[in-house]
């Protein structure tokens, strides 16, 4: 075995441990090569058994994880206000481990040796594809896939909850035109099929307005290196980017970005540009002070503040639209 793959799989490893560690001490139980949050015994109903399938690891680790501390944290509180009807939630815990090809047989486990009532779950629309036909098709079991997506979903005991391409578009992308002024349009995207389907959409709408899109590019979900998209938003003269790169990816391309955003400020700053050196401080204060940009309410998923670096992008004549399973620069 080589120095460097045995470092891969020790590193593996530790983090397996790690993980582990904070689910037992945060009262899950391993069993069957997963994970469970046992309701508390006081109620005598039956408990409602709820699944989640996320990514703990692998490349979208980032998100999962934030997916089941956030599952754990709700199912406590609903837990200690009596429940669902009365009876306790007992959360199940699978792993999909950012692999369709994993997660198929982990979350099998869900329907068949668990027997949950109801399955949450799945981040990227390839993984909700893999996954529903051992939970709906094969184990007519209740699915809610709750992230925004690409539509074009109709199948029987699937519930997504998220913005389809229409509610995302329809009226953000005229907005940015007709009223921000902003009409050249770059797409960075993810290689899925929802960035595919949703800039098939978004173009049609931006193409509509009389938006123009300078260029449409699709990277693998773990590329690390923007700087030749970045230099094509600079000698583009891109004033809004469309952006659908996700996690782990989305890291490296935000730094990027931002890092080349600060050297545009640095530049109007030496030429003296009024105001320039006011938004570059604004550009590094913390905190939650929200921008106030003319938007009617619901067009962007997050608030804009002083903390991001979509506010400066913002300020120096570049738009900003939000509708990914991350931020949308």
């Amino acid at each position: 075995m080589s120095e460097e793959v045995h470092s891969k799989k020790h590193s593996f490893s530790r983090r397996r441990f790690v993980g582990a560690s904070a689910l037992g001490a945060a009262g899950w139980v391993a069993g069957g090569g997963g994970w469970m949050l046992a309701a508390k015994p006081a109620c005598a109903a039956d408990p409602v058994k709820m699944g989640i399938a996320t990514d703990i690891t692998g490349a979208i680790a980032p998100s999962g994880n934030a997916n089941w501390q956030v599952a754990q944290f709700t199912v406590e509180q609903i837990n200690k206000a009596g429940g669902i009807g009365g009876r306790q939630i007992e959360l199940y815990l699978e792993d999909t481990a950012s692999d369709p090809k994993i997660a198929v047989g982990n979350v099998r486990k869900l329907i068949q040796e668990r027997k949950v009532n109801v399955v949450l779950g799945g981040i990227t629309s390839a993984m909700r594809q893999a996954i529903k036909d051992p939970i709906v098709n094969r184990g007519r079991t209740l699915y809610i896939y709750p992230q925004l997506y690409e539509g074009q979903e109709c199948t029987k005991f699937l519930y997504c909850t998220g913005p389809t391409p229409a509610q995302q578009c329809d009226k953000l992308i005229p907005y940015l035109i007709k009223t921000v002024g902003k009409k050249r349009f770059a797409m960075p995207s993810a290689n899925y099929v929802w960035p595919q389907l949703l800039n098939k959409y978004a173009r049609k709408v931006i193409e509509a307005n009389g938006g123009e899109v300078v260029f449409e590019e699709y990277y693998p979900l773990d590329q690390a290196e923007y700087s030749a998209t970045i230099g094509k938003i600079r000698d583009g003269k891109v004033d809004c980017v469309f952006n659908t790169v996700i996690p782990p990816g989305l890291q490296p391309f935000v730094k990027q970005l931002y890092e080349d955003l600060l050297l545009a400020l640095e530049i109007l700053v030496e030429r003296g540009a009024r105001g320039a050196r006011r938004l570059g401080n604004a550009f590094h204060r913390r905190g939650v002070e929200a921008l106030r940009l003319e938007q009617p309410k619901g067009f962007l998923d997050y608030p804009l503040t002083s903390a991001c670096p979509t506010l400066a992008y913002c300020q120096a004549g570049r738009a900003v639209a939000l509708p990914a399973e991350g931020l949308v620069f």
